[in-house]
């Protein structure tokens, strides 16, 4: 197994699933925001969390920097080479473009910062539309990779004034 997607209760991984002691999901909420299903970016990361405030996201996208020159891994914002194959219902029209997400932040990343599992999606052509897709440590590493493939995380709208509700946030 892969030490970048060991379950956060080792200490000892990058990017893992939030464990049972978690506070419990934000609900109804006044923000919308991509829900990661308990996987967080960084596990060994105090204050990671498994979701991003959607204006956040939208912010690192619209300031992140033309595609990389050159495919070197690492160099970010960079082609997603999966071609969505592996990671279904992409709203964002091909060519896909991704970029790591900090968390809690709107400046785009950069290097040293390690990039964690969280990545948003984009055409660079429409940086509007954007999708949040994490490394999923519920898959298993495919053959000839060094990482778990990517799931898609869920778009959760903010709750009206109106219709507010102490329901769960969909999943």
């Amino acid at each position: 197994m892969s030490t970048w997607f060991k379950s956060s209760k080792t200490g000892n991984a990058t990017s893992g699933t939030k464990t049972a002691e978690d506070p419990p999901r934000r609900t109804p909420t006044d923000s919308s925001y991509y829900d990661c299903h308990g996987v967080v970016n960084h596990v060994k990361d105090p204050n990671a969390r498994s979701w991003h405030y959607a204006r956040d996201v939208r912010a690192q996208v619209q300031a992140a920097g033309p595609p990389a020159s050159s495919p070197a891994k690492g160099r970010y914002p960079s082609d997603y080479w999966n071609h969505g194959n592996e990671v279904p219902n992409l709203s964002v029209p091909k060519p896909y473009m991704h970029v790591p997400i900090n968390p809690g932040q709107t400046k785009p990343f950069q290097r040293p910062t390690p990039s964690g599992a969280h990545r948003a999606v984009y055409n660079d052509n429409d940086r509007a539309k954007v999708d949040v897709i994490y490394h999923d440590p519920n898959k298993p590493i495919p053959a000839g990779s060094k990482f778990r493939p990517f799931s898609k995380a869920d778009y959760v709208p903010k709750a009206s004034t109106a219709a507010a509700t102490h329901q769960p946030a969909r999943r």
